[in-house]
Parts: C-alpha cells; structure tokens; sequence
C-alpha cells in the first residue's frame, strides 16, 4: 500500500539570530522582539519552543545586554586614571595609576634599547594624563544591589531633637559633606596657627 504523501506546509520564516541577540541586549520584551523580526508574537512563541538556536540567542542576548550595563557601571563608580597618548591617540583606563609612556606604543612599536627610541624616533611619554573621579550614587546603587546592602532606614531623636528618617544612601552623602566639612575647618585652623607663629617671630 503506497503511503499518502504529505501535503507540504509552509516555509519556516528565516530569522537572524544574532540580530536577535544583539535586539536582546536592551532586554526587550518577547511581543517587542517579534515586532522587529516583523513576526506575530504566536509565530515567535512557537519558534521558541522548537528552536534552541532561536531560545539561546534571546537568553545569551539578554545576559550580553545586563553585563555590559553591570560592566559600565562599575567602570564609572570608580576613580580612573587615564593616559592619553597624543601619537596614536589610544586612552588607556586604570584605577590604580597613571602611566609615564603609552603602553599601546609600547607593545606595537618596540624600543631600541641602544637609541631609546622606536622606528620614528618616539619614546612613548607624549602622553598626557586625566584623573576622573568615581560617582558615589552609582556605587551605592551598585553597593545594594551585589554587596546586599538594602536601602536600610536610619533615625534618631530625642525630646529636644525631632525624629529625621534617612535612607541609607542620604545617611552616606551627609557623613561625606560633614567629613569635608571638617577637614576644611582642620586645614583653616592649622593656617591660623602658621601666621600666628609667623607673626610672632617677626
């Protein structure tokens, strides 16, 4: 008996997985995703569930997206130190310390031990250097969310004093400003003491 020959069905739909991951990456939403395949969201939930290739590109996407965010802000909490080379125009970012010559000039275009210099006669320090501080609301975000320090509520008072609530980010911003405050206030009265003393033996 020969068999029925099967009615062929329609054509699979090509998708780009890696424009799939990379639309991933800002951590859109299935119905968000099938809009820019220019897919209904019923043909995406179902390519989903038989696709592994298509579910790895939208959950490795999805990961790449959150780990270059986390990346970025932890670049940005902290102080870095950066070295411009003016030859190549290569930056390069530490946050330990700066560097006297280019390390890029270095690896690419070595130095000959007896001259000191490269093939074009360059010794790498044209560089010039930039300090940029660390943005501390950045950290204390990135402080609670991986260091699980929760957004605790700190409050005093007494019979003369009333009650204050601050949030722990608050609490840490004031003892800054107090800090500096009273640094400032060290530094003016170590002055004071210089020009009494300075005075005195004139």
């Amino acid at each position: 008996m020969a068999k029925e020959k099967k009615k062929p069905g329609p054509k699979p739909i090509p998708i780009d997985y890696d424009a799939v991951a990379f639309f991933c990456r800002s951590q859109i939403t299935d119905s968000g995703l099938a809009r820019k395949l220019n897919i209904s969201p019923q043909v995406l939930s179902n390519r989903l569930k038989r696709d592994p290739k298509l579910r790895e590109a939208r959950e490795g996407g999805a990961w790449d997206g959150r780990n270059i965010v986390s990346d970025a802000m932890f670049r940005k909490m902290l102080d870095r130190y950066m070295t411009v080379c003016k030859d190549c125009q290569k930056i390069r970012f530490s946050f330990e310390r700066i560097y006297d010559k280019c390390p890029y000039c270095e690896q690419s275009r070595p130095i000959d031990p007896k001259t000191g210099l490269d093939e074009y006669g360059n010794d790498h320090t044209n560089v010039k250097h930039k300090f940029v501080p660390g943005d501390t609301n950045i950290m204390i975000h990135w402080s609670k969310k991986h260091l699980d320090m929760s957004d605790r509520v700190i409050h005093e008072g007494n019979e003369e004093k009333p009650l204050v609530f601050q949030t722990l980010a608050d609490y840490a911003l004031a003892r800054a400003a107090a800090r500096k405050q009273k640094d400032a206030e060290a530094k003016g009265k170590d002055s004071e003491k210089d020009a009494a003393v300075t005075n005195s033996k004139a």
